[in-house]
């Protein structure tokens, strides 16, 4: 892959160039430094694998079977458009930044709204995830048919972190929190449930203190979760297996496996994305946006309509001769969304006003200095910003409104009850 040397060259000058210009206003919160380390993680970082030697996907299966490897112009094509997607992004973000915004108006916690919310939706989201992590295969089968409800399973850690926003690091909710995550984090699946959540309890905590980044201890916290993210999955099929024993000790045949030359530790995303665009020129395929439909059908069960639209349209379509896409559940990233989607025209237009779009919010968020309600449900979103780099625009619903629906439920009633105190308050004073 000595192809790749000048392009992964100019990769990195564009993260170091975009970097450098935006330190002075990029923070923990900021989605542009979200997006950055997405594109280290997805694309930068698998380009250097290649230049050192590890093998494309599918060169394996392709010396036994019928599989067609990523071609080198493949990747540089892919690298190329992933760096001028996010040059595109960091324009947004800039074209925000450059508008005025007027701070908004800080809306206090309703603490009797809070608990009332919390005493409702805490026994039935942890019920669900008790269903989901301990129950009988039938029932397992049956909320699967369901995708609104295993986002839900993030709804418990969404509650105890509106309650920790509001009453602080209190022993019981810390302790609540920890069960969490120790139940999510030996899963076996959707790393999303363990990652996003604590994502959500850094934010908040940071926030509360009315800081831009975290600590030693923290960096340090979410470093450690971040080199764990690639093998979580393996790590809870294991511990599901055979416990604790069995899971440390698989550690390093993980490790080891990850080391091998015909694997990665990026997940093999730049694979997937720049083999989806060639797929997508090949079958002359132009979505035109149906892969948003389903956003439409999302509050129906797959188990009473089968074949409704599928989140994954974007990535089920590109399916080639050799590239099962369909098959293996691969991903196309926001990128190639916008691309089978619209081809150059909606990668130009999605990223900027996505990056528009999501700094804008950060914006108004933290306009003001206290953290209310309406902080807290930003932070949500911040949780779901890999989940939307990852697997297109539909997870910024799924991951962010749905996943965080609670934070966004008592954002509107306490919204809602604060503007008729302030409507009655004024009544009174006009009758006087």
């Amino acid at each position: 892959m000595d192809q790749l040397a000048p392009y992964v060259v100019l990769d990195i000058s564009v993260v170091i160039g975009i970097t450098l210009l935006s330190l002075r206003f990029l923070t923990f919160f900021h989605p542009l430094l979200y997006y950055l380390l997405f594109h280290v993680y997805a694309m930068s970082s698998r380009s250097w694998e290649l230049l050192d030697g590890r093998y494309p996907m599918y060169f394996r299966q392709q010396t036994v079977s019928y599989y067609s490897a990523i071609r080198p112009e493949e990747f540089i094509r892919g690298l190329l458009v992933a760096d001028a997607a996010l040059v595109l992004f960091f324009i947004g973000c800039l074209l925000a930044k450059s508008r005025p915004t007027r701070p908004r108006i800080a809306a206090p916690f309703n603490d009797g709204l809070l608990k009332q919310v919390i005493f409702v939706l805490l026994p039935i989201s942890f019920g669900l995830l008790l269903i989901r992590r301990l129950g009988s295969d039938a029932s397992v089968d049956t909320l699967s048919g369901f995708a609104l409800l295993k986002v839900m399973g993030v709804w418990p850690i969404a509650l105890v972190t509106l309650a920790i926003a509001r009453w602080g690091m209190r022993w019981h909710l810390v302790m609540i929190a920890l069960i969490y995550l120790g139940l999510v984090a030996t899963q076996g699946y959707h790393r999303f449930q363990a990652f996003l959540p604590l994502l959500l309890l850094f934010g908040v905590y940071l926030a509360r203190r009315n800081k831009r980044w975290p600590g030693i201890f923290a960096a340090v916290v979410l470093l450690g979760a971040a080199i764990a993210f690639p093998g979580a999955k393996q790590f809870g099929r294991d511990f599901q297996a055979g416990g604790v024993t069995l899971a440390i000790s698989n550690v390093g045949e993980v490790q080891r496996a990850v080391d091998n030359r015909f694997n990665s530790r990026s997940e093999m995303f730049l694979d997937q994305y720049a083999g989806a665009l060639t797929a997508a020129d090949g079958a002359n395929l132009v979505l035109f946006g149906r892969s948003y439909y389903a956003l439409l059908t999302l509050p129906i069960p797959r188990a009473l309509w089968p074949e409704k639209p599928s989140l994954g349209t974007a990535s089920l379509s590109v399916t080639a001769a050799g590239r099962p896409y369909d098959k293996e559940g691969r991903i196309v990233t926001v990128i190639g969304e916008s691309y089978i989607n619209f081809r150059y025209f909606g990668i130009f237009v999605v990223m900027i006003l996505l990056g528009f779009g999501l700094t804008r919010y950060y914006l108004l968020a933290f306009s003001v200095g206290p953290l209310d309600p309406y902080k807290v449900a930003y932070i949500g979103v911040l949780g779901s910003y890999f989940q939307v780099f990852r697997d297109g625009l539909p997870s910024l619903i799924l991951f962010s409104v749905i996943a965080m629906a609670p934070l966004y439920i008592y954002l509107l009633l306490n919204s809602f009850l604060l503007r008729a105190q302030i409507t009655a308050q004024q009544r009174n004073a006009f009758a006087r």
